[in-house]
């Protein structure tokens, strides 16, 4: 019965935008952990449940024998108001966190990789992701109570803006020999485009290659770009997604200021995550920063480098020499497919250069998580009976092409890194569709 509303309901936004805690400072507490601090539509949400399972059945945790279960969340929810019944405000609530029934534990709050999976299928529009990370807020916020290595990462990103730990002043190292335009050295005047590089461009051996595949077709289309270099910091995608929205907001407004400072109009990212987060979350705090600084404009452009390159392409401003003529299967990922419907650039590319476009049985939006997303990708996965990036890697195997090919930088490292897990190291190359796109550049 509640059905139709709730799909009458259901939001609007892309899937891959989180919802801010407004006021963070001024408030006492944060992210969930009663019924109370869900808002009305998680609620009905938990009543629409039809208890199908068409999300169990898709979600990459359950599917590796990890405990999370996306229906079940929202069956403790429901149970949780059933049982709770009318409270007086101020009287003790039940716990959604904790180990007894009806409860998500530990485990399950954290093996979600926030790949949208469950709401793709959900039938009646139910959203998950959002509910997850609202516990992970209170469990990080005000319990400290994450993984070890979580915490280490978020550090790491407090200290140095990067998950690695590496001094920022490193961060515009990997671009050293390419004459790549700084804005903090006068590059602002005649730049069309703003490359926001990312932690793993800029900081990743493996990813350093793909930055630089991406300089290499910037120059040879005559886009006129720049960096930030060392006052670049790290998009928030991870710390948000892992429960430090302080930390995330803190990041996202340092970057938006830095970026209304040089009168950045058009950004363009080799990360679905950096994408992501630029895109469709950073315009939450426009009004925000406006409040302390009047004269704050943010009128921003940002597109995936898979966007950009097609555009170049079909325009005729990048010029491609001898076709490539190779097969390869490509990978989806879900902050550019699933969360923003970006599945045709990168295929059109790859075709537009000779390849051969293999699918996996699971592609497009029923594409299969890499594993990383939702901060899992600094997290260890001592659940289950397999590793999520293996599973999807040994779908790629089967497939009984040479070449993977990714978009996301996440997603190049759990390839690899399957690969490896796997012992099939060499039968079959993982790359991403820049650095094939700058193999098939006509050299001048």
């Amino acid at each position: 019965m509640t059905a139709p509303l709730n799909t009458f309901f259901a939001r609007l936004e892309p899937s891959g935008e989180l919802k801010e805690i407004a006021g963070i400072e001024e408030l006492e507490s944060w992210g969930v952990n009663s019924i109370p601090e869900f808002n009305w539509k998680q609620l009905f949400d938990a009543v629409t449940c039809q208890e199908c399972g068409r999300c169990d059945l898709v979600c990459p945790a359950n599917n590796t024998g990890k405990p999370l279960s996306p229906k079940k969340l929202h069956l403790d929810i429901k149970h949780s108001m059933l049982k709770e019944g009318y409270k007086k405000v101020g009287e003790k609530r039940i716990s959604i966190i904790g180990t007894e029934k009806d409860q998500q534990s530990f485990d399950e709050i954290w093996s979600c990789t926030t790949c949208g999976a469950c709401e793709y299928e959900c039938p009646v529009m139910n959203e998950h992701v959002q509910k997850f990370v609202d516990l992970r807020r209170h469990m990080t916020l005000m319990e400290g109570n994450l993984p070890e290595e979580g915490q280490v990462a978020l550090q790491n990103i407090e200290n140095n803006s990067n998950p690695w730990g590496v001094g920022f002043n490193k961060r515009a190292e990997w671009a050293d020999g390419l004459d790549v335009p700084v804005y903090a050295n006068g590059a602002s005047a005649d730049a069309e485009y703003c490359f926001y590089v990312g932690c793993a461009g800029a900081f990743d051996e493996r990813n350093k290659k793909i930055a630089s595949a991406m300089v290499k077709i910037l120059k040879a289309a005559n886009i006129k770009f720049a960096i930030l270099g060392t006052e670049e910091q790290c998009c928030g995608d991870s710390p948000r997604r892992m429960g430090n929205e302080y930390l995330y907001q803190t990041l996202a407004k340092g970057n938006m200021q830095t970026m209304a400072g040089y009168g950045i109009k058009k950004i363009v990212t080799c990360c679905p995550h950096g994408y992501n987060t630029i895109k469709n979350e950073y315009p939450q705090f426009i009004e925000e920063i406006r409040k302390e600084s009047p004269d704050f404009k943010w009128d921003v452009t940002v597109r995936h480098a898979s966007e950009l390159i097609w555009e170049l392409i079909k325009t005729g401003r990048l010029k491609l020499s001898k076709k490539l003529d190779l097969t390869a299967v490509f990978h989806d990922s879900c902050y550019l497919g699933r969360h923003n419907s970006l599945y045709m650039p990168p295929r059109n590319i790859l075709k537009s250069i000779g390849v051969n476009v293999r699918e996996m049985s699971r592609s497009f939006g029923r594409s299969f998580c890499c594993g990383a997303g939702g901060g899992r990708m600094w997290l260890e996965e001592k659940l289950g009976n397999e590793r999520v990036n293996m599973n999807r890697t040994r779908e790629a195997l089967k497939t009984g092409v040479k070449v993977a090919c990714v978009s996301c930088p996440f997603c190049m490292t759990m390839f690899e890194d399957g690969m490896k897990d796997l012992g099939r190291e060499g039968e079959m190359k993982v790359m991403d569709v820049i650095e094939l796109v700058a193999d098939a550049i006509i050299k001048n």
